[in-house]
């Protein structure tokens, strides 16, 4: 985001297009639709954790493969690879562009 003023530009517009000059609220804060895909982005970008693992709590399927799974089975989620992944983004995964998140 350092790199790219014209965010910069945006995050402080969107926060200075209030006519209140208090402090933030969390009401303000919840309209702050352009900072808030910004958030998402970083985190989406730079994950701070590259993956997790969950147990399952019900007996499932993959959809693709129908591959079963079963209740108690550990499931490994690869944030890292699911957030660098062309098939899943609109937008070349590479880019920091938060306005991927809107669409």
């Amino acid at each position: 985001m350092s790199k790219n003023p014209r965010i910069q530009h945006k995050i402080k517009a969107e926060l200075n297009d209030s006519n209140d000059q208090q402090h933030l609220s969390l009401d303000r804060l919840d309209s702050l639709v352009y900072l808030d895909c910004v958030i998402k982005e970083v985190l989406r970008y730079s994950s701070p954790a590259s993956m997790t693992f969950r147990t399952l709590v019900v007996n499932d399927c993959l959809p693709q493969s129908g591959a079963q799974l079963f209740k108690g089975d550990q499931v490994l989620i690869p944030f890292h690879n699911l957030a660098q992944d062309n098939r899943l983004w609109s937008v070349d995964p590479n880019l920091f562009y938060p306005g991927k998140i809107l669409k």
